[in-house]
């Protein structure tokens, strides 16, 4: 590398993060309204919700619009329910009850090492994510309090990853220029073309081999980061 790597960002979801028995967490708490219902139907309300959420994430930007941006998730979750069969009359503040009690989060099992091992290095780390305005707390929560350096959110940013803008936001705050930072992600265009659109380099993590013709370096796992790192094999 011409610089040498003096931070890493990372994705949320999907690389630092994921969700905890989600499918079997909402079937559970459905049958604490009186809804017997399969977790194959579960999984696919649930999914539902989350396309939903995904296409309007945006809109939850502070605390306000975030609880009305839930509210609408639950109306795609219980809609795609009764629509299924599976209907029940219960207040919308517990229907937004059963949600959020199948939402859960936690860290994949290698990312605090490899947190601490940046950290033993003196690289700066943060996270750039397409999430709404509850990110920064889900992090404080998962990581039992480690403190990024920076976290940029795409509905407190006004943009998406999809935007070199966000990653630039991201090296004036951490002080670095793009090329000084690397990024990690599990997605081809927002963590591997568009980083390095904005001058960062930028890695793939492909955990299940899924996007072996990608055009830019991977790794399988985040375990092999610090090598990469060390190596200079992230451009």
């Amino acid at each position: 590398m011409a610089i040498k790597i003096q931070a890493v960002t990372f994705d949320a979801y999907g690389t630092i993060l994921h969700l905890h028995r989600p499918f079997e967490r909402l079937r559970d708490q459905l049958q604490g309204i009186g809804l017997g219902v399969p977790v194959e139907v579960a999984r696919e309300a649930f999914a539902h919700e989350m396309a939903y959420y995904r296409e309007h994430h945006l809109e939850g930007a502070d605390h306000e619009s975030l609880l009305m941006l839930r509210y609408r998730c639950v109306e795609v979750l219980f809609g795609h329910l009764a629509g299924k069969g599976y209907k029940v009359e219960v207040p919308a503040d517990r229907k937004l009850e059963v949600l959020m009690n199948s939402v859960r989060f936690r860290p994949f099992d290698n990312v605090m090492p490899i947190l601490n091992w940046c950290s033993s290095r003196g690289l700066a780390t943060g996270v750039i994510s397409n999430w709404d305005y509850s990110l920064p707390v889900t992090l404080d929560e998962a990581f039992d309090g480690y403190r990024f350096n920076c976290i940029l959110v795409s509905a407190t940013e006004g943009m998406t990853k999809s935007d070199p803008g966000i990653y630039l936001k991201a090296a004036r705050r951490l002080g670095l220029p793009p090329l000084s930072i690397l990024h990690v992600g599990d997605e081809i265009d927002n963590d591997l073309d568009t980083p390095r659109k904005a001058g960062f380099n930028a890695i793939l993590l492909d955990r299940d081999g899924r996007h072996r013709s990608a055009k830019g370096p991977s790794i399988k796992a985040l375990t092999e980061l610090p090598l990469t790192i060390e190596n200079g094999s992230s451009q």
